[in-house]
């Protein structure tokens, strides 16, 4: 059986997912994802999505507190169809080992999983390449995260989370290549 390549052998991904439910079929709002390692955010891609899929009421109410306190709603008007935002995704990502980190990775990645299968694509990750921050993160208390600039904008999000991640690897001695 051949070896699973490790940390140095891949390129390493951070998703974070805007959403209007908690459930796996939700409509999603706005993707972010960036590409890192150990020098940092090497580059990322964001979009808004028309959206598609379940809209909850409890989320659509959180969303308005939110707004209240300045964080702007993530639906934008005229937003590409969640197809071509997941299209765009996977050309983003590409082929070859890597690893898709999410906080946590059984929410944001699920739900991708899940529209890439509700539109009869090929989700552009395999089982094995899923990793969790909030697991990674809890082995290691004593390392702080990195706060966004801005909480809930998808890619504020998702370069903290990153960076939290080259943190928690640079003080226990894992070194990105």
């Amino acid at each position: 059986m051949p070896k699973r390549p490790g940390v140095n052998d891949v390129r390493h991904f951070m998703i974070d997912l805007e959403t209007f439910s908690l459930r796996v079929d939700c409509a999603i709002a706005t993707i972010a994802c960036c590409e890192f390692d150990h020098t940092g955010v090497t580059r990322h891609y964001e979009d808004a999505a028309a959206l598609d899929g379940r809209i909850d009421d409890a989320t659509l109410s959180w969303w308005h507190n939110q707004q209240k306190r300045g964080t702007p709603l993530p639906y934008r008007k005229g937003a590409m169809p969640l197809r071509g935002v997941l299209l765009e995704l996977a050309d983003f990502i590409g082929n070859g080992p890597r690893w898709m980190w999410a906080k946590p990775s059984t929410f944001d990645l699920a739900i991708l999983a899940e529209a890439y299968a509700r539109h009869g694509l090929v989700t552009p990750w395999e089982y094995h390449e899923v990793r969790c921050l909030m697991t990674f993160a809890s082995l290691y208390p004593d390392v702080p995260s990195v706060r966004p600039d801005t909480k809930h904008i998808a890619i504020d999000d998702a370069i903290a989370q990153a960076k939290t991640c080259i943190r928690l690897m640079r003080e226990h001695g894992t070194r990105l290549s």
